[in-house]
Formats: structure tokens, sequence, C-alpha cells
């Protein structure tokens, strides 16, 4: 399975992002994607967007499904912390897709 992040918005604008093997993710880490792939979603916190706010996007791709989510920084689910903060630290600066 792929993973792919990016993470967009704020006073800069700056993208950024990266492309990972879910494989290559740390254990705990890696079976919150299976989860997220099996469920199809996460519950999002309450929240919505806010001017200068961060969006982050994930894209997982698996054999037999695919699965997109976007959120603000502001209704990330507490679940989801973790890996969007491993993701984060992954990040380079991207071009928009």
């Amino acid at each position: 399975m792929k993973l792919r992040f990016q993470q967009s918005g704020g006073f800069a604008g700056l993208v950024r992002g990266c492309e990972l093997l879910v494989a290559d993710l740390p254990p705990h880490l890696s079976s919150l994607v299976k989860e997220l792939v099996k469920t199809g979603s996460a519950e999002p916190a309450a929240g919505g967007p806010m001017r200068d706010g961060l969006m982050f996007e994930l894209w997982i791709e698996a054999p037999s499904k695919k699965v997109t989510m976007t959120m603000p920084d502001t209704a990330i689910p507490p679940r989801l912390t973790p890996l969007l903060e491993y993701l984060k630290m992954q990040s380079r600066p991207q071009a928009p897709i």
C-alpha cells in the first residue's frame, strides 16, 4: 500500500508533502492506516476551515481500494494526530497537486 500526504494553506500558502509505503511506517501507524482503509474514513473532529488555516490531505492506495481524506487543522480526529505529526516530519516542499 502507498500513502501520500499533503499539507497546504497557512499564512504563506506553502505546500509540503510526502509519499511513503505503508510497510515503512512504524507498526502503530501502519495499523492505523490499514484500519482507515477498512473503514474508508476517520470521524472528523468538531471544527471547520479557518482563514489562513492548514489543510491536510491523505491518499491511501490499497490493492483493492483507494481512500482520500481532506481535513482542516481545526477538525483533525484525535486518533489521526500521531500519523499526521509523523507525516509532517517526513514532508518536503512541493508543488501543489
